[in-house]
């Protein structure tokens, strides 16, 4: 069978003054008589290595590291001239490791406190583990009864996994009795967060669905970062982030919302089935709305050739401003305008004036009254240089309106080729009689033969 891996443990010696220490002896001696190598039962018989150190003050050993030895828990002794203390190397820390660092040393001694117990490699508690005074874990616990804690619980990392025995916020009348503060903390698939107050200073990290209380977000007084990671059912009604929230994986919040006091960041996708709302300062009260506070993409239509498209309202009346932006050619020889009509309205119910200026010349045109359709933009000639579109922004106020007509304006422009004589610019403006409904569809159509090129972008003003 192969060998176990090695590794190297080296020190480097130096006076008082600074000065290496050459030419010194150090010695290195496993001090378990019966380990065994993990991976295959091999014998592990000690020795005593010795090693002098070079001109520059430095000694090494080759060693097998602890972790992969058997039982658990061995350690490697060493003696330099001036003293004597404990190792244990694990392979998993790199090739070269210093014996005096903090992942390899064993028994550093400690200032004098308050008596505790401090425990930094890895603990297992199978029976009640009770702390009244603070329960401080440097490395890692694994409790497989019950654990509580009336004073602070501060571990460097924090895994609660539902389910099982532990810290199982799951189970009927599961409790934490005091605060847990840790510089990370992970909470498992299913968890629910009944009770307790929750300090993350390096980030709250939501592996699965977990069900918090309504308020549970502001008690839980996070401060720093929440990092809410394949999150499904982290938000209930009214929940309220008090720090800066920060997605990586994208973050889906339901009906009810959340609201969001500090600073957002979304690394993936924002999805939001309900209103978004944001106020105008930080700390001020929401505008008048009908939905939300910004401007939401409604429909992106566009073809190739087609005689007409219509752009789609979401119903109820949540817009109170429409705009479109569209871009095209007609399939005619001259240039032609494009219409509307709103809500399937053919009637005799549309009117408007236009102004244009093609090449420093106004033309004033008479309104058109009691029309079937409304002017809204203009079109390229079928003849006009590859790839130029006609372009026209409209604008549409009083769209969620039951009592008020539809009026709009608009501005297009379109160049049939780069010669000044083709340069045209329009502003109109018209109304469509219907006060009585508000706009759930608008299609838009040539004055004359078909749409080519063309695309009609809608959005929402709440």
């Amino acid at each position: 069978m192969a060998a176990p891996a090695t590794l190297v443990v080296f020190n480097i010696l130096r006076a008082q003054d600074g000065t290496p220490l050459a030419n010194v002896t150090v010695k290195c001696t496993f001090g378990y008589t019966a380990a065994t190598v993990t991976a295959t039962g091999d014998a592990f018989v000690p020795q005593t290595q010795i090693a002098t150190t070079d001109p520059t003050g430095r000694y090494a050993f080759t060693v097998v590291g602890n972790d992969l030895l058997s039982p658990a828990n061995t350690v490697y002794g060493i003696q330099e001239p001036s003293r004597i203390y404990e190792i244990a190397p694990q392979s998993t820390n790199g090739s070269t490791q210093q014996t005096t660092a903090a992942n390899v040393i064993v028994n550093t001694p400690t200032a004098l406190a308050a008596a505790t117990s401090n425990l930094t490699g890895p603990l297992t508690v199978a029976g009640l583990l009770t702390a009244s005074a603070g329960l401080a874990v440097t490395g890692n616990a694994s409790v497989s009864g019950n654990l509580s804690v009336s004073g602070t619980f501060s571990p460097s990392a924090l895994t609660v996994t539902p389910g099982t025995p532990g810290i199982d916020t799951t189970t009927a009348g599961a409790l934490w009795l005091g605060k847990i503060t840790a510089t990370s903390i992970v909470l498992g698939a299913a968890t629910t967060v009944s009770a307790g107050l929750l300090t993350a200073s390096g980030g709250l990290t939501v592996v699965g669905a977990v069900t918090l209380p309504a308020t549970s977000i502001a008690d839980a007084a996070l401060s720093a970062n929440v990092a809410l990671k394949n999150l499904n059912n982290a938000f209930s009604v009214g929940q309220t982030i008090t720090g800066t929230l920060g997605v990586s994986a994208g973050l889906t919040v339901s009906a009810g919302g959340a609201a969001i006091t500090g600073n957002s960041t979304v690394t993936g996708t924002l999805t939001t089935t309900a209103a978004l709302s944001v106020p105008p300062s930080a700390g001020a009260g929401l505008p008048t709305t009908s939905y939300g506070t910004v401007p939401v993409k409604l429909d992106d239509q566009s073809t190739a050739s087609a005689a007409s498209i219509t752009l789609t309202v979401p119903a109820g009346a949540l817009y109170r401003i429409l705009e479109i932006d569209i871009t095209g050619r007609s399939d005619q020889g001259g240039a032609q305008g494009v219409l509307a009509q709103f809500n399937a309205d053919t009637g005799a119910n549309y009117d408007y004036l236009i102004l244009s200026d093609s090449n420093t010349t106004l033309v004033g045109n008479a309104p058109t009254i009691a029309g079937s359709s409304g002017n809204v933009g203009t079109l390229c000639a079928s003849g006009a240089t590859a790839g130029a579109v006609g372009n026209s922004t409209v604008v549409i106020s009083n769209a969620d309106s039951a009592t008020l007509r539809k009026v709009w304006r608009f501005v297009a422009n379109r160049f049939d080729t780069d010669a000044a004589g083709s340069a045209v610019v329009l502003m109109g403006s018209g109304q469509w009689r219907n006060a009585a409904n508000p706009i759930t569809s608008i299609k838009l159509l040539p004055a004359a033969g078909n749409l080519i090129n063309f695309r009609a972008i809608l959005y929402g003003r709440p």
